[in-house]
Formats: structure tokens, C-alpha cells, sequence
């Protein structure tokens, strides 16, 4: 593996001839569970979900989400990380979904009331806070 960035970056693992991110740290005191992305800062956390999306890590992604969560274009109500990573990469990471993504601008994004935060347009995905982090609960392709 080899890691990117000082005291804030992430891991980087070859997985079947892949790049794919195995862990974000945040600081060097404290690595994050590795079950769970856990970032409070909305912003912060945009990019980390542009920086996944661009990977594809469905692994990654799958430990941003609260679920259950809504998918579009799938079979409703996704109830766990493995049944979203059970989708496959090119069920969730869709060509529209993925530009919608990586066009948005970070630091445009703002918090409507209790409404929570909106990526992308026709295409795209929602956070919400849930215990104090962001966390994806919606994506639509």
C-alpha cells in the first residue's frame, strides 16, 4: 500500500489491479474505525465523497452511508455495506452519477435547514448529520 498526505490523508491498497482506498485518517492522533467514515465538516466530507466516487470504492462509500439508504435506479432500500457493495461498481458509480459528482462545487454547498445537503442535480446524492458526522442516505442516478 502507500499513503497520501501528512498528518490528514489516506491509504491506498492495490486491490485486483485497482487503486482503492483503504482508510482516511484525519490527524495523526486518530485514525477513523474502519467500519465507519466519520467527518463533521460538510465540506470536508464533499470531498471525500468526490475523492470516492473518482476511485470508485464502493468500500469507501459504502462506510459514508446511514442505513438504510435509498438508491434509485436499484431496488430501493439498500439495509446494509454489503448489500451495497454487492451491487457492483457499475451499478452505483454510473457514468451520469459519477460526472454529476465530480462536477459539483464544494465550496458552493450549503446546509438548507434540516433538508441536509444536496450533490449533484438530476443526478447526485444527499447528506444528512446523523450523531454529529455527515452520512449519505440517498443516492439518485
Amino acid at each position: 500500500g502507500t499513503m497520501m498526505g501528512g498528518d490528514y490523508g489516506l491509504t491506498l491498497y492495490k486491490v485486483k489491479g485497482k487503486w482503492k482506498i483503504n482508510n482516511f485518517y484525519l490527524d495523526a492522533g486518530s485514525t477513523i474505525n474502519s467500519n465507519s467514515v466519520n467527518i463533521s465538516d460538510m465540506k470536508e466530507m464533499a470531498e471525500q465523497i468526490q475523492k470516492t466516487f473518482s476511485y470508485k470504492s464502493l468500500e469507501t462509500l459504502s462506510k459514508m452511508c446511514n442505513y438504510p439508504i435509498i438508491i434509485t435506479n436499484s431496488n430501493g432500500k439498500i439495509k446494509s455495506a454489503e448489500q451495497l457493495i454487492a451491487l457492483g461498481e457499475d451499478k452505483v458509480f454510473t457514468e451520469k452519477l459519477s460526472k454529476e459528482i465530480d462536477n459539483t462545487d464544494i465550496t458552493r454547498l450549503e446546509e438548507v435547514g434540516s433538508a441536509g445537503v444536496m450533490m449533484g442535480g438530476d443526478s447526485g446524492l444527499n447528506m444528512y448529520k446523523f450523531n454529529g458526522y455527515w452520512k449519505i442516505n440517498q443516492i439518485y442516478q
